[in-house]
């Protein structure tokens, strides 16, 4: 039995708004590098740049003068690095934290031991022991933990 139901649905991403975002990125590469955008781990530094496209386009214009894409899209793009970013590396841009985060959680009780909180890297993982289990996921919902907290930190829900 395959579980595909349980696994990101990648295809409905709009491809439209995905082509833009791949221009978006031609046009980075072309004026710094290609991936150029991981040089600068500081995730905040891509919340102020989608913030400042949006604003733009709140404004008024929609096009950027630069490069002549939609600033919508480069705001989506600066919101996607930061979003990668944030999830590799937090608030610490040391890469000894990437080791210790996690992204989901699933609390249960034991007869035994009370509440076991057992913890995921990713959700498709906390998806795959659910399943394996054989446990309802209406019970024994995931919860989405700060990645930036280190496992055995205390997690508050």
């Amino acid at each position: 039995m395959k579980f595909d139901s349980l696994k990101a649905e990648l295809d409905l991403l709009p491809p439209d708004a995905i082509e833009l975002i791949g221009f978006v990125l031609r046009a980075g590469r072309i004026k710094y590098e290609a991936e150029n955008w991981r040089k600068c781990p500081n995730h905040k530094k891509y919340i102020a740049a989608m913030f400042r496209h949006a604003l733009k386009h709140l404004k008024g214009e929609s096009t950027d003068k630069q490069t002549g894409l939609l600033h919508l899209a480069q705001a989506v793009c600066s919101g996607l690095f930061a979003l990668e970013l944030y999830i590799k590396i937090g608030e610490d841009i040391s890469m000894e934290r990437k080791q210790f985060s996690y992204f989901a959680l699933i609390e249960r009780k034991s007869k035994k031991r009370g509440v076991v909180l057992k913890r995921f890297r990713s959700y498709e993982k906390a998806w795959e022991y659910l399943t394996e289990q054989e446990l309802d996921p209406a019970k024994f919902p995931i919860k989405t933990v700060n990645p930036v907290d280190k496992v055995g930190n205390t997690v508050c829900l």
